[in-house]
């Protein structure tokens, strides 16, 4: 557990003002890759979905 001791976020910290577009560039990339989960995720449930449908639905038609 060393990342919860005090001196590690003066580190955390050092290493941000060296760099000052670094959180930036880390938050753009997380949230892209988790816009893309998220869309795909989301195709799957529509697909999911709709394939249940069509069976509760197939019954009735046939």
């Amino acid at each position: 557990m060393d990342h919860l001791r005090p001196y590690g976020h003066a580190q955390m910290q050092h290493r941000l003002d060296a760099n000052p577009d670094a959180m930036r560039i880390r938050c753009q990339t997380v949230g892209h890759l988790f816009g893309i989960l998220k869309s795909r995720m989301a195709l799957h449930v529509l697909a999911y979905n709709l394939t249940r449908a069509l069976n509760v639905m197939r019954p009735a038609i046939c």
